[in-house]
């Protein structure tokens, strides 16, 4: 309960006192992760990040802790998930699963300009992405935000992911 408040000395305590951090809700399977990032507890979020929540865990509805950061516009705890090398579009996009859960066309959808570029920069599923912004949509998308040269110059833009 505290850790879904975002009660930070809570969850530090309970992170020390070896709480598991991926402990999910039997009947949701959303975690802490999920629930924090999406109230936007920014804090918190980075605490369970570094005591090793996996950020990749998927709820009942297909969303991970990233498709909440991007749906709530939690820009802050969407870098965080991509520094911690979340994994864009692997399964959310797959046949069975509606697109409209894929994090890219989610975030082409709310305008979600800033979580574009974090995509862009970090160089999350390229392949995804440029389909994406191949098509009529994402072009004007591009456009609109003033940022179609963006995906062009990507490679050349260091990554948000840190170096090993």
């Amino acid at each position: 309960m505290a850790a879904t408040e975002g009660f930070d000395p809570v969850v530090k305590t309970l992170i020390k006192a070896g709480c598991q951090v991926n402990m999910a809700s039997k009947l949701s399977n959303k975690t802490a992760l999920h629930v924090l990032t999406y109230k936007g507890h920014t804090d918190c979020v980075g605490n369970l990040i570094e005591a090793g929540a996996d950020v990749n865990i998927y709820d009942f509805e297909y969303h991970t802790p990233l498709w909440y950061a991007i749906k709530n516009k939690q820009n802050e705890i969407a870098k965080f998930l991509l520094r911690a090398n979340c994994i864009v579009d692997t399964f959310q996009c797959a046949g069975h699963i509606p697109i409209e859960e894929c994090p890219i066309t989610l975030a082409l959808s709310l305008d979600a300009v800033d979580i574009i570029k974090l995509f862009i920069l970090t160089g999350y599923d390229k392949a995804h992405m440029k389909s994406a912004l191949q098509k009529d949509e994402g072009r004007l998308k591009l456009k609109q935000f003033d940022i179609d040269h963006w995906f062009d110059r990507a490679n050349d833009i260091r990554s948000l992911k840190p170096h090993v």
